[in-house]
């Protein structure tokens, strides 16, 4: 209940947040003047967002959005993607050394993840172009499941 909560609060909180980026004129000249004086910097910093958002398991899709208001739709197009793959790879990496270890600890308690991960195995890459496809799971935080069952990372 609590945790459930958790995600209500954090979700308006993004709302409310997404929704003054876009429609507050102030912050959105502050955001402008920001990539531009930062040119090389603020790209970076875009990345790190989506990587923490996605570490988190939030979802990322909003970024994808503010990316192309800030930058454009080519440029905006290119960090996103970066971003995306950045923070998958990530992800990757953690459910492939942490997640892992903890789910074979709790296997029994996990057997909806086991399932996934026969999917996973079973399916390969066509698996991960199918769940990157729906829009219910975040994208990049998929990286978690995919790294805890036995595909490879290429």
């Amino acid at each position: 209940m609590i945790k459930r909560c958790k995600n209500i609060v954090f979700i308006v909180i993004w709302i409310l947040c997404f929704y003054h980026i876009i429609f507050n004129e102030v912050m959105r000249e502050r955001l402008f003047s920001l990539c531009y004086d930062n040119a090389f910097l603020s790209p970076i910093i875009f990345i790190l967002i989506q990587v923490v958002l996605a570490s988190f398991v939030l979802p990322c899709s909003t970024l994808s959005v503010l990316a192309g208001i800030l930058w454009g739709w080519q440029l905006g197009l290119l960090y996103s993607t970066v971003a995306t793959a950045t923070s998958s790879l990530c992800t990757f990496i953690l459910g492939r050394y942490v997640v892992k270890k903890i789910w074979l600890e709790k296997k029994d308690s996990l057997n909806w993840l086991k399932k996934i991960c026969k999917l996973i195995e079973r399916f390969g890459w066509k698996a991960s172009m199918i769940a990157h496809a729906n829009p219910v799971f975040p994208g990049s935080s998929l990286g978690y499941i995919f790294g805890a069952s036995e595909i490879s990372l290429k």
